[in-house]
């Protein structure tokens, strides 16, 4: 289990019973992955189906961009000047994933900052059907530590 599912889930909750609309949109959502075996009446869900869902990924990536906060460890492979100073290799760097997760410029829409939860924040309309999206961001998200440096 990754460390990260006990948090979330639990922000999910507190988000969901913050706002009713989000948890009836969510149910809203969800309602078609259920499947039910015509043998034995009993209901389970399609998980891929599930996974899928835009509103509910994005809920999770917003989550995981507000919520989940950690420290980025990586290793200077070589020296390396930056602002003036020099860093040796072997030299460790920090970088909070805070600073790019709540940066204005880059997650700040008109009427929803960085700084406020927003469940739509991921999701995209193309012809009236939503979509989940992330891109253009690359180097400004990475809540598992996906951060890289081409030292």
């Amino acid at each position: 289990m990754n460390a990260n599912t006990i948090p979330v889930a639990t922000w999910a909750i507190i988000e969901m019973t913050k706002d009713p609309s989000l948890l009836a949109a969510l149910r809203k959502e969800v309602e078609p992955t259920y499947i039910t075996d015509p043998a034995t009446g009993r209901r389970t869900i399609d998980l891929q189906a599930l996974a899928a869902l835009p509103l509910l990924q994005s809920v999770y990536t917003e989550i995981m961009r507000m919520r989940i906060s950690l420290n980025v460890t990586r290793e200077v492979v070589r020296p390396l000047e930056v602002e003036g100073y020099t860093l040796a290799a072997g030299t460790l760097l920090q970088a909070p994933t805070e600073l790019s997760h709540y940066k204005e410029s880059v997650w700040g829409v008109e009427g929803h900052p960085a700084t406020e939860f927003w469940a739509e924040r991921h999701v995209k309309y193309v012809g009236g059907v939503a979509a989940f999206e992330v891109r253009g961001r690359p180097t400004d998200f990475f809540p598992y530590g996906e951060f890289f440096l081409l030292l």
